[in-house]
């Protein structure tokens, strides 16, 4: 009898191996690509989508989730508003634009969806501890998230990450290593800590199935919150949990008669580390960033697990990708408080940075809707500094 909730099996996208059983976190054991998960959705659950109103929670969709609400590890993720921003979108020259302002879910990020999913998948397990690499925010999410679900965590953040990232975690009762360097340099001491210390199952983006599982939810809330599905959706890209989960959720509507075509979808980098824009432009295959630098460092991420997957649902939406400057994205992270009273961290800002570069190009109409995630709040810092040193 199967306990792990509906999850039915897994399989890697790259060899096509099946697994079965309750796998938390991994790579595909045959050739280490990227696992998905299978699992039964209640065909009773389609209607939470269609039933135009905003949900408390993402968690209203449970029958499109591979567990039940009463399973959930949950501090009342998703439901987040969507909002009308009129003067940006005069600014930017779209017919209408709204921001999903995924800085309100509890810790402040977009990543509460996938942690709570995943702690969830956890939690339905023998699974006491786990741990993950991060650029910061999910480092955070992770802490609080395990001590909802009372179990260890042990996370590993870059000594670039904001300071208010690193405190909560160990005030979340977290264990903290703080890594000398980036990104990279704190998976590669997790991975090699991983051979001498007992440290769980791993969360990081795409080492479990489950974090992207529960990004699908952004693109249920849209479809029950807006007349029609916009024409594009612009989303700030780092790993890529974000825009696969939103790709597959929308496909999932597709599927089962919910939307008739996609809208396009479209992944904002900074320049400083932009490896799916320069695989979209260079129509290659993605490669790592040998020297990132870039101020949204919840944006550095120079070798995305999902990027790949990315690029197959920008081609399959009939999207694209763009890089902007970090000048750009600060100088919008302050428009938007300026001019809607939004606070986004410079990442978020990042897809508006995008979206105005697409607009001016006429890649994005200007008879356009458009919705850009705003993937999370904080950053009051950079923006500061960035408005000091503006001309007057």
């Amino acid at each position: 009898m199967n306990t792990f909730g509906t999850v039915t099996g897994f399989h890697c996208r790259n060899c096509e191996a099946t697994l079965e059983g309750e796998q938390v976190g991994g790579y595909c054991p045959s050739c280490g690509g990227v696992l998905t998960v299978n699992w039964d959705i209640d065909e009773t659950g389609l209607a939470s989508v269609t039933a135009s109103r905003t949900p408390q929670t993402m968690w209203a969709y449970e029958g499109l989730l591979p567990f039940s609400s009463e399973a959930a590890v949950t501090m009342g993720e998703g439901g987040t508003p969507l909002v009308k921003v009129p003067k940006l979108a005069d600014s930017v020259g779209v017919s209408q634009l709204l921001v999903k302002d995924e800085g309100q879910n509890p810790t402040g990020t977009v990543v509460d969806r996938g942690l709570s999913l995943a702690m969830t998948a956890a939690a339905q397990t023998d699974v006491r501890a786990v741990s993950l690499a991060a650029p910061g925010a999910a480092g955070q999410s992770a802490a609080a998230y395990a001590a909802r679900a009372d179990l260890d965590a042990t996370v590993y953040l870059p000594s670039r990450a904001p300071f208010e990232r690193k405190a909560m975690t160990n005030v979340h009762g977290a264990e903290l290593t703080v890594v000398q360097g980036r990104l990279p340099d704190a998976e590669n001491r997790l991975r090699s800590d991983r051979d001498t210390l007992e440290l769980g199952a791993s969360l990081g983006p795409f080492e479990t199935p489950f974090r992207h599982v529960a990004h699908q939810t952004i693109a249920f809330e849209l479809l029950a919150e807006m007349d029609r599905v916009p024409d594009a959706i612009v989303v700030p890209v780092g790993t890529g949990t974000v825009l696969v989960g939103l790709y597959t959720g929308l496909v999932t509507l597709r599927e089962n008669g919910l939307l008739a075509e996609l809208p396009s979808l479209y992944a904002v980098q900074p320049t400083g580390c932009a490896p799916i824009v320069d695989a979209w432009e260079g129509e290659r295959p993605t490669e790592p960033v040998t020297v990132p630098d870039t101020v949204c460092g919840e944006l550095e991420v120079p070798e995305p697990a999902g990027g790949e997957w990315v690029l197959d649902a920008l081609d399959a939406s009939d999207g694209g990708a763009v890089a902007v400057p970090d000048e750009a994205i600060l100088d919008e992270g302050l428009t938007i408080a300026r001019e809607s009273g939004l606070e986004l961290a410079p990442e978020a800002a990042t897809g508006l940075a995008g979206l105005r570069k697409l607009a001016s190009t006429g890649e994005i109409g200007s008879e356009s809707t458009v919705v850009t995630v705003g993937s999370g709040t904080g950053g009051a810092d950079l923006l500061r500094s960035r408005l000091e040193a503006r001309p007057r």
